[in-house]
């Protein structure tokens, strides 16, 4: 897992009051099927973007 940031859960609160934390993550396996689905280009343009996220 690659941690990426928080949430303010209060905003979120409209939509959901079943957020059980404010920490928000990707897997290994989400990177890939991103990688998968847009491309390596695609994640190296966008993947600096997700704060500590890192290829496998």
């Amino acid at each position: 897992m690659n941690y990426v940031g928080n949430l303010d859960i209060e905003m979120y609160k409209c939509i959901t009051e079943n957020i059980t934390t404010d920490e928000v993550i990707i897997t290994n396996e989400r990177i890939e099927h991103i990688i998968e689905r847009r491309g390596q280009e695609f994640y190296d343009t966008y993947g600096p973007f997700l704060k500590g996220c890192g290829k496998m």
